[in-house]
């Protein structure tokens, strides 16, 4: 049977397989709608429809997670059944229905993701995206060989196995106590958006200026998307939520590094290859980026839904900025070089000061909220109590690793901490790894958030 966090990891990857087949970009819809019907025009309002849905999170509690999550994917399931049914006069509503209805399935889904999920976040986004666009990859190679009502009906599958897997998940109410909430500051919540918007706004800029540009070459294909998977393979296999940021500088440095390799090199099958390969790397990193970001903060935040209802909602926002500043750009001067080098690398650059300045922000106002700890006079005593009633793998903890651990508590450095125990800085970060991988935590952050919350309960 199945566990929670299991199904965590496949509702979403069955949601983005069904996402990336048929509504986003897939190639269901294309083969589907009727030569009078617009494709730009449905794609518009299932972004506009999508970026609503993502939004209305901010007016909507946490505790009805999962009351969200199986009426969004109901009627999300029921709408794409009316693909087969109704008029296509009837899409552009259909549709919009359907972009409103999954992005409150995925604003559900933020809570288990952040609440439950024990292991690498990093990894399980990265395998999330990896089974999604395997689907895709499937449902590409075979759509030209079936009709298209046929390939719609074989894209609902992971749809239906997203709405088995809602219906069976065991509901787990929020114990979080409201007191122990942290303040996100305006300047943290804003330098979030910056961050996010830059790094998405600079990566529609650059996709939808350079990749028209090979559409109508005799090159592979699958290329990119082989790119892509490969990528986030090597995430899933290797990948550490302890160096996270380090995904953003990757990402933002192949988006740069794909522009400059367009613009230097000149034999046709060479830019295209060289070119795609970094841009889809990136995208790759900036993607895994972006899910483990918002769960991190979400973890210290305890308000899931208010986050990846901002960090999403700018997401596909930047997205769509860049895509249009791109055609605008691209129709009013000939030169593609001229018209996006400044915006797409200003907004790499931007984007890669902007990074350290968000993380710092995040680990200062942990530290803050760790403060009152310090004035807990009989922590050193029940730490292991404590410990105890929220890791059921607490006991496994050495009393060295309780040392450390409670010196982590009280905001030391791995410095200091190496100082106060006289022991060398490599073996703080053991002691760290060990600690993580015994309470079955992600990063300092999700160990640290859980910790604050359970002597707020007093």
């Amino acid at each position: 049977m199945l566990s929670n966090s299991s199904k965590v990891m496949l509702i979403l990857s069955s949601l983005f397989g069904w996402l990336l087949s048929f509504p986003l970009y897939g190639p269901v819809l294309w083969t589907l709608s009727p030569k009078d019907l617009s494709i730009e025009l449905l794609g518009l309002v299932f972004v506009l429809t999508h970026l609503v849905g993502f939004m209305s999170g901010f007016f909507i509690k946490d505790k009805y997670w999962h009351s969200l999550m199986k009426s969004g994917v109901i009627v999300t399931l029921l709408t794409s059944v009316a693909f087969l049914l109704l008029d296509p006069f009837l899409w552009p509503t259909i549709i919009g229905v359907l972009g409103f209805s999954s992005a409150l399935v995925v604003l559900g889904w933020s809570y288990p993701f952040t609440s439950l999920i024990k292991s690498n976040r990093i990894q399980m986004i990265a395998l999330i995206i990896l089974q999604a666009n395997l689907f895709l990859t499937v449902i590409t190679l075979i759509s030209p060989y079936l009709s298209a009502k046929a390939t719609l009906v074989i894209t609902l599958l992971p749809l239906l196995l997203a709405v088995f897997l809602i219906f069976t998940f065991q509901h787990q109410p929020n114990h979080t106590n409201p007191k122990s909430i942290p303040n996100l500051p305006k300047k943290f919540l804003s330098m979030l958006c910056i961050t996010i918007f830059g790094l998405y706004l600079s990566g529609g800029l650059i996709y939808n200026s350079l990749l028209p540009l090979y559409q109508k070459a005799s090159l592979w294909a699958f290329f990119p998307e082989l790119v892509y998977i490969t990528a986030i393979f090597f995430i899933w296999k290797y990948g550490s939520e302890q160096n996270v940021i380090y995904y953003a500088y990757l990402g933002a440095s192949f988006l740069g590094l794909g522009f400059l390799s367009f613009t230097v090199t000149h034999t046709p099958w060479i830019n295209y290859y060289i070119t795609i390969a970094l841009l889809f790397t990136a995208f790759a990193f900036l993607d895994v980026y972006l899910w483990t970001l918002l769960g991190t903060v979400s973890v210290i935040h305890h308000q899931p839904f208010r986050i990846f209802s901002l960090g999403l909602a700018t997401n596909l926002f930047a997205l769509y900025a860049g895509g249009i500043s791109a055609v605008c750009l691209l129709n009013h001067h000939n030169n593609i070089l001229s018209s996006i080098s400044i915006p797409a690398l200003t907004s790499i650059l931007l984007v890669i000061l902007a990074i350290p300045i968000l993380h710092n922000q995040l680990n200062r106002i942990l530290n803050n909220n760790l403060k009152q700890l310090k004035d807990i006079p009989t922590l050193p005593n029940d730490l292991q109590v404590r410990l105890n009633a929220i890791f059921p793998n607490a006991y496994l903890l050495t009393q060295k690793e309780l040392d450390v651990l409670q010196l982590i508590i009280y905001s030391a450095s791995n410095k200091e901490i190496a100082t106060t125990l006289h022991i060398s800085e490599n073996t703080v970060k053991s002691h760290l790894k060990n600690i993580n991988r015994k309470l079955e935590v992600s990063s300092k952050y999700e160990l640290l958030s859980r910790v604050l919350n359970a002597y707020s309960m007093d």
